[in-house]
């Protein structure tokens, strides 16, 4: 029963294939039937390069037409790694993956060739066999075949083999081949790029720099990725850094005869159009001693007058230590009811120093030094507070009485007093002197020509008399 059955299964078979090859042969002639049956897969279209960014997921598509029981592998090429064959995944990698689709509809350009008429834009690998499985003699299918020279019908089917890469690392990047096991071996290639955005390398970076001014320096900065990163210096505060540049480019920033003004934090920023661009702050300290300059060497205000302001600006890298003495005593002023000082950081090595008084008195009024001093050396400068008088109507100073006893100034030293510029162009500044403790009265000093008491005119008369006396006997 078995041997009829069977060729009674042979019989039925040979009869359905030569009906097949009847219908077949109006539509094709015989050269068209000769090459279908022995037609292998083929290439639809070339796989198309990738570029992924490290860290995505990447996708290599190969399209083949009439695959039948062949079978495709990729393979990665630089180190011979079969990583797929079929469905099965070869390699260890949990990273990898495959997976194929099938597409009935899609008509792809003409790429199409037979396997031993090479196309321009194909790529044969003969010499790599990785595939043991060969395919059968002679089969049959039931798509309608197509020569080299036609473009295939709308109704080919074409098999998608898609090789995913989840995660991908830098070492991914490389050559990757689809191949099919025909007869000689047939495969197409691709190329994996693997974008890594820019990473500074500390370990091979300068770090914080301190040099004393007029000295140089150099400032180093590493960067890796994929593509290799552009590195750009800059400053921090966005002033040029040199020549009058807001921006260098290079690995190694070259800094000469450095300024006090160079102080501060400088930039390093590596980018290579992979997002996020990445930056390191490198700061340049530059040592020198201090160096104070006063605001105004003289500010003249009235007994009572509030908030009065004495301003030194102190120049120091190290950062200084600053206070006020007063000049005569060189006694340290310190903050109380009367007065407070204030101090205030402009940059990195200016500070700007500031003696208020709450409400003057007399005894306030005197020279004061304001005084800077860091490791390197000590500077000082001296601002003198000197009171302004009110104005009779006669244009004369008002003194009080405690006034002429203390000889006019604002305690026993001597101190300069002015008008004020604008009022008073045409006149001279005014000098006060202490009377000699010894006269009977105090006499003032006229400033621009004031009037002189009535003891110096009886001295001056006494005087020219005496010498007219001496004349008359001398004859």
């Amino acid at each position: 029963m078995d041997y009829w059955m069977k060729i009674v299964y042979r019989s039925s078979w040979l009869i359905i294939t030569a009906g097949w090859l009847c219908l077949d042969a109006t539509a094709s002639s015989v050269d068209d039937f000769r090459y279908f049956r022995n037609e292998v897969p083929t290439f639809a279209k070339e796989i198309e390069n990738a570029t992924v960014p490290v860290g995505r997921e990447a996708t290599l598509s190969c399209v083949i037409y009439n695959l039948g029981n062949f079978k495709v592998a990729w393979v990665r090429v630089d180190t011979q790694t079969i990583l797929t064959i079929d469905d099965v995944v070869i390699t260890r990698s949990q990273r990898i993956s495959v997976r194929h689709m099938t597409d009935a509809s899609v008509d792809y350009p003409y790429y199409l060739h037979h396997p031993h008429q090479q196309h321009p834009h194909n790529h044969h690998q003969k010499n790599k066999s990785f595939l043991l499985q060969s395919p059968p003699a002679v089969e049959v299918s039931t798509v309608q075949p197509e020569t080299p020279h036609r473009r295939p019908s709308s109704g080919s089917i074409h098999k998608t083999w898609q090789l995913i890469i989840r995660d991908v690392q830098s070492s991914d990047a490389g050559l990757y081949m689809c191949q099919l096991n025909t007869e000689p071996m047939t495969s197409h290639t691709a190329y994996l790029s693997v974008t890594v955005p820019p990473d500074i390398v500390d370990s091979e970076s300068s770090g914080d720099v301190m040099v004393t001014e007029g000295q140089n320096t150099t400032l180093r900065c590493s960067a890796t990725g994929h593509p290799l990163p552009v590195i750009t210096w800059r400053r921090e505060d966005g002033r040029p850094i040199q020549n009058h540049a807001l921006t260098v480019e290079g690995s190694v920033l070259h800094l000469t005869r450095i300024p006090r003004q160079h102080i501060g934090a400088y930039l390093c920023i590596a980018s290579n159009g992979v997002p996020p661009s990445v930056s390191k702050r490198f700061m340049l300290r530059v040592q020198f001693p201090p160096s104070v300059t006063a605001t105004n060497q003289l500010v003249g205000a009235r007994q009572g007058d509030i908030n009065i302001t004495l301003e030194c600006h102190c120049e120091s890298f190290p950062k200084p230590v600053v206070y006020w003495l007063r000049h005569s005593t060189g006694d340290v002023v310190v903050n109380g009811v009367k007065h407070r000082e204030e101090k205030r950081e402009t940059n990195h090595y200016k500070v700007s120093m500031q003696l208020v008084f709450l409400h003057l008195e007399r005894e306030d009024f005197m020279a004061y030094q304001c005084v800077c001093r860091n490791t390197l050396g000590i500077a000082d400068s001296v601002v003198r507070l000197y009171q302004i008088h009110p104005v009779a109507d006669d244009g004369n100073e008002v003194y009080s009485e405690a006034d002429q006893q203390d000889g006019l100034g604002g305690g026993k030293e001597q101190l300069s007093s002015t008008w004020d510029a604008e009022k008073s162009k045409d006149e001279s500044s005014t000098k006060r002197l202490a009377v000699n403790k010894h006269a009977s009265a105090k006499t003032q000093l006229a400033v621009g020509g004031r009037s002189s008491s009535a003891v110096d005119i009886s001295s001056w008369f006494l005087s020219t008399l005496c010498i007219l006396v001496s004349m008359t006997k001398t004859r």
